[in-house]
């Protein structure tokens, strides 16, 4: 009985950016690229970057859990699987905001950049005695909002879910390993100016950003646009 072929896939290599590791990845073949599809298709951003991670696993040599990577280290591997399975090229339409003219604009994504402007060391000194380290947030790490919350009150989950080693004084906390009730007690005693501190830095996360410019072939207005986040470079 004859079989078919077993196809050979090609293997390229990348940097992790927050890590600064070396690994090797293949494209995405077409039965992963028809699950990218669906997710797309569905609108629905929890199914994207469900289907996100799951494709990063499957073609990424990685060793470690793909869902502690962060934010920017799977937008940026995204890119670079996108752009050897599919191309680099992507045609897109841009409005004028001038004449409300659309146009055909061609970007390419092996031009993105990673945008890090976040402290050297990973240490937030709010005193003295008291320093943090906080964990950039992974597609991987969901923080638990309720519908009700206020606009303070996701801060808090935000910074408390993050939150990873405290050193207060000479002692040490594996802030990571407690649990969540207990991490976001621990935040809401910070004065306002230690919790603004800490926000802040989860502010500054690296994130993969694509600028460029395009002019309007009706009536010749140049326009910069830029894209970052995820939903906006699962095109």
């Amino acid at each position: 009985m004859n079989t078919l072929p077993k196809l050979s896939v090609p293997k390229y290599s990348l940097i992790i950016p927050s890590t600064k590791e070396r690994v090797s990845y293949r494209p995405y073949l077409v039965r992963e690229e028809k699950i990218l599809m669906i997710a797309s298709e569905s609108e629905d951003s929890d199914l994207i970057q469900t289907a996100l991670i799951d494709l990063v696993a499957e073609c990424l040599d990685y060793k470690g859990d793909v869902n502690t990577l962060t934010n920017c280290d799977l937008e940026y591997i995204f890119l670079q699987l996108r752009g050897k399975s599919v191309g680099d090229k992507i045609d897109i339409l841009k409005t004028c905001v001038e004449c409300d003219a659309s146009n055909d604009v061609t970007i390419d994504i092996s031009t993105v950049t990673v945008i890090d402007h976040s402290p050297k060391d990973g240490i937030i000194r709010l005193s003295d005695d008291l320093s943090l380290e906080l964990n950039y947030p992974t597609l991987g790490n969901k923080i638990d909002y309720n519908s009700k919350d206020s606009d303070t009150e996701v801060l808090i989950k935000s910074v408390a879910t993050a939150l990873a080693v405290v050193y207060y004084g000479e002692e040490t906390y594996n802030a990571a390993d407690t649990p969540i009730e207990e991490r976001i007690e621990f935040v809401e005693g910070f004065s306002n100016a230690q919790f603004q501190q800490a926000v802040d830095y989860l502010l500054m996360a690296p994130y993969v950003e694509y600028s460029s410019e395009f002019t309007c072939s009706k009536c010749g207005h140049k326009e910069k646009f830029s894209y970052t986040g995820i939903i906006d470079f699962f095109i």
